[in-house]
């Protein structure tokens, strides 16, 4: 503590007696304070942007101190805090404190550090450096943080004189705010590749190779860089090394060097073996996670290891049981109530192109393993920009030549994916929760299963999660005709008296569902709207206009009244028809869109109510609601719509009866004897008659 103080040239108060007590650790955060040898920085709201460079939400580091909770050695802080108990250490600027600590425990610490960084494979990659040096002290990153502020702290912890030090550095310290790799100094430098990434903020990936380089620039004399030979722009950053050092290690699962040859891995069940040769030496060894890029991590930490001269038959069993972080290619086996037996490849950690592919082609490599469906769960790739369209497109021919059965897509980029792909049965979703349901719909026993997006910004990581629990609970089945079972499941029934606000009758209400949107029934509304405005004339003859689901029934020959267009929507299921009466009722596609978004609005539906313009069933548009949703609409809009039926569907029959005080609604009827008795008996009250017998 005396020699702190001497560095920060602070004041010391309150407990005296202690300033020859040693600490061995920092923080920032006080709920991560968990000895009396640490030395808890406080730091006032507003000096967070100086360290962060955005404003932060976080209060003075004072107001979280709790000695009740945990005691620190030390609180080196701006302003008194009022318990003297516990020795304070006053300086007038936290932020400045903080890196001189840093800076003198980097100049007096002499062992070995090795620093990381990359579009993707940085955390695995020095994840799997500590597994393999779990026999020495070592220090690293806690969780993945690895942004500028968390490596000023990171620089402090080094005050515990670790054997090794392993820095996992983002492009956040990299970037035009300083170079924090001239902070780090770091003695080992790896570059795992290159990839689409940080393209909200950056041009190109030429230009996130310039930030990403710059960690050699602080590389320490006679320090070592190893370069990812395989990645884009691998020859720009050969050269940006050399400007640095001599010492340069480039590895590859194509190329032999001096120092590596003759690197080969091959897949079995849930696991790779990877051969390779360092330094003429033959090594092999396992690894429990799936993808090229894990094997590439394991030979730049293996390079590592050599440079160190760590024997590296000492770490081969190491390899075995390495686990990256949670949700980087995570394998979980997961098994139903009903003893159906399926694995999941969990990926939602991040995502960058590469990884994309790496996740993708790991799927396919595995699928051969797998008796049951193959399933892929998509969201996007975050962060990209003005690049996102360009970026997701070039997953198409990824999907196309997956050894996927299934494919469900999420994330508005996704959408565009989904359009056009081609040969593959894939589904777009708009809304997490029905995702989730169907999910269920496509397993049977021996599934695999793949979820890959990104973290931020995508609603995949959520259904990840949720995803085991509900699948353990799941009672659904898998059948071919996939979408026809969901609607099977879905059909339901509801009669509601409305002017008592009670439930007369009710079927599979907990199930209810469609794979139909609710256009047809929006649209009634809309036309009851106009024609009270006088803006329909019932008697006018309108021409078709050329749709894509025109045949020789309806096409641009057809003319008809609006009357009987009317007529013919209720008694054929005929898109073209639905096509016309929209184009009757909006001037222009942007007016339709607006009035269904603020009907779905107004009426706290599902987004999954309306995908597409017809709303019949299409395979790659998932479109749904529920009987509730049909009684909420029939309750709003009661007086507009009278005392009439309003049938409409296309796979299956949905629709609302109207009469007196009555409202009767059906989802997912496959038979019109179905509907028609369902009508007759609402228009006969016998539902009321049910309920009063009861």
């Amino acid at each position: 503590m005396k020699t702190l103080n001497n560095i920060l040239k602070g004041k010391i108060i309150g407990n005296y007696n202690q300033e020859n007590n040693e600490i061995n650790d920092f923080e920032y955060i006080y709920g991560l304070v968990s000895n009396s040898q640490t030395a808890f920085i406080s730091i006032p709201s507003h000096r967070w942007a100086d360290l962060t460079g955005k404003n932060s939400k976080l209060k003075d580091g004072n107001s979280y101190i709790n000695f009740n909770k945990q005691k620190p050695g030390l609180i080196i802080t701006e302003e008194e805090y009022d318990d003297k108990e516990v020795p304070q250490i006053i300086v007038s600027n936290i932020i400045d404190a903080m890196k001189k600590i840093a800076l003198y425990m980097r100049e007096n610490y002499k062992n070995p550090l090795v620093a990381i960084t990359g579009s993707n494979g940085k955390s695995s990659t020095r994840l799997m450096l500590g597994h393999l040096l779990s026999d020495y002290e070592i220090f690293q990153n806690r969780g993945n943080n690895n942004t500028r502020s968390a490596i000023w702290l990171n620089l402090c912890k080094l005050v515990k004189n670790p054997d090794f030090a392993l820095f996992e550095i983002s492009l956040n310290a990299l970037n035009n705010r300083g170079n924090m790799s001239l902070v780090v100094k770091p003695d080992i430098a790896i570059l795992t590749n290159i990839g689409e990434a940080h393209l909200s903020t950056l041009k190109d990936t030429k230009t996130v190779a310039e930030f990403k380089s710059r960690i050699f620039e602080g590389i320490s004399e006679n320090g070592t860089i190893i370069i990812n030979d395989d990645t884009l722009h691998s020859d720009f950053l050969y050269e940006k090394a050399l400007l640095n050092t001599k010492n340069i290690i480039k590895y590859s699962m194509k190329n032999s060097y001096d120092i590596l040859r003759n690197v080969h891995s091959y897949a079995s069940k849930g696991q790779q073996t990877v051969n390779v040769e360092i330094k003429e030496e033959k090594y092999s060894y396992n690894i429990n996670m799936l993808g090229k890029g894990m094997v590439e991590n394991s030979i730049a930490s293996m390079l590592v290891l050599k440079v160190l001269n760590i024997n590296l038959n000492s770490v081969l069993d190491k390899f075995n049981d390495f686990k990256s972080l949670p949700k980087v290619m995570e394998i979980k086996t997961i098994v139903n109530k009903h003893n159906q037996n399926i694995t999941v490849i969990d990926d939602t950690h991040n995502a960058s192109l590469p990884s994309y592919i790496n996740a993708v082609e790991s799927f396919n490599q595995q699928s051969r393993f797998y008796k049951g469906n193959k399933v892929l769960i998509l969201g996007k790739i975050s962060d990209m920009g003005d690049e996102t369209l360009d970026i997701h497109n070039r997953i198409v021919p990824l999907i196309e030549k997956s050894d996927a059965d299934y494919i469900l897509c999420i994330d508005d980029p996704m959408r565009a994916v989904t359009v056009q792909v081609k040969n593959k049965s894939i589904t777009w979703y708009k809304d997490r929760d029905l995702m989730l349901k169907d999910i269920m719909f496509f397993l049977n026993d021996d599934s695999l299963i793949l979820f890959k997006s990104s973290v931020t910004d995508s609603d995949l990581p959520v259904i990840a999660a949720k995803f085991p629990y509900k699948y353990k609970m799941s009672e659904y089945k898998y059948d071919e005709k996939v979408f026809k079972t969901i609607g099977n499941h879905g059909k339901s029934y509801l009669v509601v008296d409305n002017n008592q606000k009670r439930i007369v009758s009710s079927e599979n209400l907990k199930n209810t569902g469609t794979i139909e949107g609710l256009n047809l029934l929006i649209y009634y509304i809309r036309y009851h709207e106009l024609l009270i405005k006088n803006e329909i004339i019932l008697s006018k003859k309108i021409r078709f206009s050329e749709w894509p689901t025109n045949d020789e029934k309806y096409n641009r020959s057809t003319i008809m009244s609006i009357e009987k267009l009317l007529d013919e929507i209720q008694e054929v299921k005929h898109p073209t028809l639905t096509y016309e009466f929209s184009k009757l009722l909006f001037k222009t596609p942007l007016e339709r869109i607006k009035y269904i978004s603020r009907f779905i609005e107004n009426n706290n539906l599902n987004p999954s109510v309306s995908v597409n313009r017809t709303g019949r069933f299409r395979i790659k548009e998932r479109q749904s609601f529920t009987v509730e949703e049909l009684a909420l609409i029939s309750e709003n809009y009661r007086e507009l719509l009278g005392d009439r039926s309003y049938i409409f569907g296309d796979k299956f029959y949905h629709g609302i009866v109207l009469k007196n005080n009555i409202i009767g609604c059906f989802t997912s009827f496959s038979d019109y004897k179905e509907v028609t008795n369902f009508v007759e008996k609402i228009e006969k009250g016998e539902y009321i008659n049910e309920f009063e017998a009861n």
